[in-house]
This record gives C-alpha cells, structure tokens and sequence, in this order.
C-alpha cells in the first residue's frame, strides 16, 4: 500500500493509540492522568519546549500566529490533538471550531475547554472530507496533521473550499530539505542502519517520527518548499518559511558539545533546515 492509498482507518487506529500527549510516545517524559489538569499542564510545557523557537513571552506559536487577529471571526483548526491551540484561539475571543480524526482527540479537546470555562465546536472528522459549507470560515489552522492524511491535495483543496474569499490557510507540514530528515532518518536509521534497502524516505519519515507504519505501508510525508508551494496553488500570497528547533537532531552526533552551539546560531540555520514548513496563504476574492 503506497502513501496515496493509506485508508484513513488505520490511520485512525494509529493515533488511537498512540495520541498526541508530548508524552514518551512523542518525546516527551510526562505520566500524568490523560484529562487531568496535570496531563493538560504538563503535555503544553512539553509542546511550548518544542515550539520555543515560535513561542515568545510564552505564548504557543504566538511569534506564527496573532490570535487576537482572529477575536469574533470564524476559525477552523483542522487536527485539534489535546486542544492546546484551540484553548488559545478561544481565549483570544474567535468563534472556533475544531475537528480530528480521532474520538481520542475530540474528547480530550471537550474536556480541556471545558475545564477552563471556554467554548468551541469540536468535532470528528475527516479533513479530506470537511463537513462544512464552502465558504464557512475566516481562517483554517492546522499544526503537523495535513502531512499525516493519505490524500493530502484533496485535503488541502477542502481547506480551500471551506475558506471564504480572502481567507487565510496557516498549515504546518514536515520539511524534507532539513536536517532532521537527512541526519536522524536518511543518514542515522536509513544509510548507518542499512533501512534504505528496503524503506523508501516516505516510510523512513514514518517509521521515525509520528505516523503509522507497518509492514512497508507509511502515512507520513516530507515536503519540499517547492513542493508545498504546489500543493497550495489555488490560493493567493502563498508564503512557505522553514522554522523548528535543531537540537532534536544535532544533539545526538555532537554529545556534550551541542549545548554550546549559540541560540542566534541555531536560530539562524533553522529558518534553513529546519524540520517544519510554516504555509500561509490567502483564498482569492474579495471578503464580505
């Protein structure tokens, strides 16, 4: 089975069980109760760690995305996980709504909003087959999800259709030109461990990041700016900029010398080789 006919059943199972917590499945060392408030506390310590290269003064991903932009629009988060950016989209005054493919996902968003006094529209669902009218939303967020959808242009084109003229896409996809993915993965897992012979890089992403893989069948892909650039083609102003942390990756070939290496120095080769692609794009027409 090749990456384009993954069906999203076992691409659903995957993340059944193995939920998106930061917990040890994703890096992360936390043991807290899922839907506790520690498990809540201790998975957005775990993800602000990751993001710190787009969290300044704290907030989540606030150096990508200006919640308050949105205060009284309609958004979308398309992948919601545990609901951490959803809590800060709501917090900041949209209307959202919020869908995942995982049962998992849609209650552990419900309880964390619901513990927090905030509300939001949360729903399972598939992001190739969006249950919306065109044109419903102001905006459409989606954080590391679209590279895991086996169809990945029928979703972003349901992306697209959901988004009212002038609407903004901000989508998050794995980068292939980075250092993560030709160190930890192409060289470290598919040269030195000899799994090039008989993984192609799309399994290789899988097999050692977040994905389902089994037996040679991965869901999980890298992209090229290029390539990104593509697969938004029928938006306007698409924008692609590579950010991401390195340490994940440079760690493990300069031991005990990689907590030397500058900030501005990693920040700098980041925009570079970063792991991920930050898209940002705009649906033509004029907006009502």
């Amino acid at each position: 089975m090749s990456v384009a006919t993954a069906v999203p059943r076992e691409v659903r199972a995957w993340w059944d069980a193995n939920p998106m917590t930061y917990g040890p499945v994703h890096g992360g060392s936390h043991g807290a109760v899922p839907g506790s408030e520690a498990f809540f506390r201790e998975a957005d310590r775990a993800f602000l760690r990751q993001a710190r290269f787009a969290s300044g003064g704290g907030v989540l991903l606030g150096d990508l995305v200006d919640y308050a932009r949105w205060a009284g629009r309609d958004v979308l988060e398309v992948g919601c996980g545990i609901g951490a950016v959803a809590q800060r989209f709501v917090e900041a005054g949209a209307r959202l709504t919020a869908v995942d493919l995982t049962a998992t996902a849609v209650a552990q968003t419900c309880r964390r909003l619901l513990g927090t006094g905030r509300r939001a529209r949360v729903y399972q669902a598939d992001a190739e087959r969006l249950p919306f009218a065109t044109g419903r939303f102001d905006a459409v967020f989606s954080w590391g999800v679209l590279h895991h959808t086996p169809g990945i242009a029928r979703a972003v084109a349901e992306v697209h259709r959901v988004l009212r003229p002038g609407g903004e896409a901000m989508v998050m996809l794995y980068h292939r030109h980075s250092l993560r993915f030709w160190l930890d993965k192409w060289l470290w897992e598919g040269v030195v461990h000899g799994e090039n012979r008989f993984l192609d890089r799309d399994a290789l992403t899988s097999r050692y990041s977040d994905g389902w893989e089994e037996a040679g069948n991965p869901h999980t892909r890298t992209f090229s700016r290029r390539e990104a650039r593509r697969l938004f083609e029928a938006f306007e102003a698409v924008r692609v900029e590579v950010c991401g942390n390195l340490q994940v990756s440079y760690r493990r070939y300069l031991p005990g010398l990689w907590r030397l290496v500058p900030e501005w120095l990693e920040r700098y080769w980041a925009t570079r080789v970063g792991w991920f692609l930050w898209v940002r794009a705009r649906k033509g027409g004029v907006p009502s």
